[in-house]
């Protein structure tokens, strides 16, 4: 466990020097977090809290999204354990949400976006559990139903005017929910954050499940 704040900057100039580094870092992180459930109920929430402000931001910094998940996920089953059981369990009586799912989604637009000769990357994910907690916590929700992005689609196309028009596609097919349409390139986020987004209802059969979709070009993907 690092105690101090001359440990952190250790670790970051090791990582300057040799970035196999901090992958070794982040691994053995994720391993502590688990040897932490041996540890008192003070040291587990100290690692969980100091791998949430120290090691999920580098993980971030460098795109190692599904380690930042690991790491987040592990982290909130030590601070709120009765929570994350609990999260769990309502995420097992949703069985749309899993990775299947959201492949036979990224197949069904795709189908309809090449017919209409728009050249699109798909790729999708399931919320994390982490990242419900901490909208659930910020909306003041107490509801799964109550999040419209718990499944969401990524649409990178080659240029703005077929950005435009995939999102013509998306609404045509599927029917949008008009207080969940948000055009970032228009007017974007202060951050710099470009992209369309549209939250539409019936992409899955016999689901009221709404799907979140951000439309965006491969300039504004790689900035973002």
């Amino acid at each position: 466990v690092l105690k101090s704040v001359e440990s952190v900057r250790k670790m970051l100039l090791a990582m300057a020097k040799d970035f196999r580094v901090i992958l070794v870092l982040l691994a053995w992180r994720y391993a502590d977090l688990f040897e932490a459930g041996y540890y008192s109920v003070t040291l587990q929430k100290q690692v969980a809290r100091q791998t949430l402000h120290i090691f999920v931001p580098i993980a971030t910094r460098l795109g190692m999204y599904a380690v930042k998940r690991l790491l987040e996920e592990r982290c909130l089953a030590l601070l709120s354990p009765e929570l994350f059981h609990s999260l769990e369990q309502a995420f097992q009586k949703r069985p749309e949400l899993n990775q299947k799912t959201v492949a036979a989604l990224c197949k069904y637009l795709h189908h309809y976006l090449s017919s209409q000769g728009i050249h699109a990357e798909i790729s999708g994910r399931v919320k994390s559990l982490y990242s419900v907690y901490t909208k659930l916590k910020r909306k003041s929700f107490s509801h799964l139903d109550e999040i419209h992005d718990l499944l969401a689609l990524r649409v990178v196309v080659d240029d703005l005017q077929r950005c435009y028009h995939a999102l013509s596609v998306v609404n045509h097919h599927w029917m949008a929910i008009p207080e969940r349409q948000k055009d970032y390139i228009v007017s974007q986020k202060p951050n710099g954050y470009r992209s369309l987004h549209t939250t539409v209802v019936g992409m899955i059969e016999h689901s009221p499940c709404p799907v979140e979709i951000q439309i965006r070009t491969k300039l504004m993907h790689e900035e973002a």
